[in-house]
């Protein structure tokens, strides 16, 4: 069977996946087609937000994201009408007559429409995370901007994979988990997707500022998020992008995060509730936070913990599409191992840029070695290869790569990418050789948990430590990414260090490159010195 699953109900991150017999074949956002960053429609309506949730009038053609699903039809040799069933993430206004207003949580299920399932949003995400966390039985927290009526609930998973919603946070009005760190985000001056921005200047802030209770929980049942009343407070503190950042701005972001940790550290805890020593899931917008992840991860102690790698909203076509497979009978997928979904590069493609833009074509006898000794060496390198992965973080096939060792290379790559000078770089490390740089290591596939490195080492990596000593690795298994783990044996060879920095392939204000065009015109931009494209391998400092 096959089941196209689309992430075109909200405003922001469209996105197409199509899942066949059960299994997830192909994921892509939509942005990276159209080159807008954050892509999602925003058609005509009676209100200034408009989209299928909350505006009747709206069709799906008024809000489809057709680039992505062009091309998940094409690379599955599929037309739109072998297509056996279109999952939506979310249920559009005008079937919700009666289910929004009831109470109770287990009342929202799917609508079935022809061939359209429509799946209530923040069952999508549970979906997105439990069907690929490999867990037969888990607990299922989700918490985002907002769903059709939600922006946080609870699920339990049993062994039959049923996902039954328990507990849920009512939306009143822009109240919502999202809306505080979106509304944090403007104050401060770094826009409305400023949410990473502000999660990284917290560790430079310090207790003090207060939120005067704007923010709380004690369960799902009593919480409150006045973004109103914290827009008020923030307005004595306000910034624009062009005027400095004061140590206010730095208390306020600590505020906000703290108040956020705790406020889901509520959430978690009761969604654990007589789930002790059973797995968590996490999906939304709000998974993306790693510090609250990783403190979750600490306090609850659950059997394990699954976030898959695009938790936001891009991420509801692949949970759209498993549910719909789930409740059509299909078989279970397997646990996500990569976030390797997207479009692949292609070496006619690649040579064609190339020659394009005046770039010779090498084709180096052993990529890996060369790529870990121009590192080794101080060069940037920027790596293209394979399929695109989706979701927020590039994961080593749509990456800039340097060597952690070189302080210098820290602003260097921040002023490349037009990031402010005091964001924190990950580092991409072989699996297994954690321990011998964090505390209380852990394996960690998707860069969405933070980790402490052991303070005698952190001189000896200081582009990846952060201000708060803390940094977001990526663990590389050789048997899934064989050609990304090469490069950092040859490093950890050369240098004796097993991981190398690892940020987006884009710049500042773009989304994460797709084509060898893209990558070729971002390389040029930035001014990196080496590319890896596909087969291909150019230098910038060597004539």
């Amino acid at each position: 069977m096959n089941i196209l699953g689309l992430s075109v109900a909200t405003t922001e991150h469209h996105a197409a996946a199509l899942v066949q017999n059960g299994r997830l074949v192909a994921a892509a956002e939509e942005e990276r087609f159209n080159r807008i960053k954050h892509y999602g429609a925003f058609p005509r309506g009676p209100l200034s937000n408009a989209n299928l949730l909350n505006d009747a009038s709206l069709t799906l053609r008024d809000v489809l994201c057709k680039q992505a699903i062009r091309w998940v039809l094409t690379v599955s040799q599929l037309t739109e009408n072998e297509i056996d069933i279109i999952a939506i993430n979310g249920v559009p206004a005008k079937y919700r007559s009666g289910s929004l207003q009831n109470a109770d949580p287990q009342s929202f299920v799917p609508v079935r429409d022809g061939r359209y399932l429509f799946v209530p949003h923040h069952l999508c995400h549970a979906a997105s995370a439990y069907r690929l966390s490999g867990f037969s039985e888990a607990r299922v927290l989700t918490v985002d901007g907002r769903g059709e009526r939600e922006t946080a609930a609870c699920f339990d998973a049993t062994a039959t994979g049923i996902l039954t919603r328990r507990h849920e946070v009512a939306v009143r009005d822009r109240h919502s988990f999202g809306g505080l760190y979106e509304t944090t985000s403007r104050m401060l001056g770094m826009g409305a997707f400023g949410q990473g921005t502000v999660m990284a200047l917290a560790a430079l802030g310090k207790p003090g500022f207060s939120l005067n209770d704007s923010v709380w929980a004690r369960s799902f049942d009593d919480v409150n998020l006045d973004v109103v009343a914290l827009q008020q407070l923030l307005m004595n503190v306000a910034r624009t992008e062009s005027e400095p950042l004061l140590e206010i701005h730095r208390d306020v972001a600590y505020a906000v995060q703290h108040a956020l940790e705790e406020a889901i550290l509520v959430l978690g805890t009761q969604t654990m509730t007589k789930g002790a020593g059973m797995p968590l899931c996490l999906a939304g917008g709000v998974a993306l936070n790693c510090p609250t992840n990783t403190r979750l991860f600490r306090q609850l102690q659950p059997a394990g913990m699954f976030v898959q790698p695009a938790a936001h909203d891009a991420g509801t076509a692949i949970g759209a599409a498993l549910e719909a497979a789930f409740q059509l009978g299909e078989p279970r997928p397997e646990r996500m191992q990569h976030a390797a979904w997207g479009p692949t590069i292609d070496a006619e493609e690649c040579a064609a840029a190339l020659t394009r833009h005046g770039l010779a074509l090498h084709l180096p006898n052993d990529p890996a070695g060369e790529v870990a000794q121009r590192l080794a060496d101080g060069a940037i390198v920027c790596r293209a290869v394979g399929r695109m992965e989706i979701g927020p973080r590039a994961l080593g096939q749509r990456s800039i790569l340097a060597d952690p060792r070189r302080a210098e290379l820290k602003d260097r790559l921040n002023y490349m990418k037009s990031r402010a000078s005091w964001r924190p770089f990950g580092p991409s490390i072989l699996a297994g050789r954690e321990s011998e740089w964090f505390e209380d290591a852990f394996v960690s596939p998707f860069m969405l948990f933070t980790q402490n490195v052991l303070p005698p080492r952190r001189s000896e990596i200081p582009v990846v430590v952060h201000a708060d000593g803390s940094t977001r690795p990526q663990s590389v298994e050789r048997h899934i990414l064989p050609d990304y783990a090469a490069i950092l044996d040859a490093f950890n060879d050369l240098t004796g260090v097993p991981m190398v920095v690892n940020t987006s392939f884009n710049r500042g204000g773009e989304p994460i490159v797709c084509t060898p065009e893209d990558a070729v015109v971002s390389f040029l931009g930035l001014g990196a010195d080496c590319l890896q494209l596909g087969p291909f391998f150019v230098d910038r400092t060597r004539r």
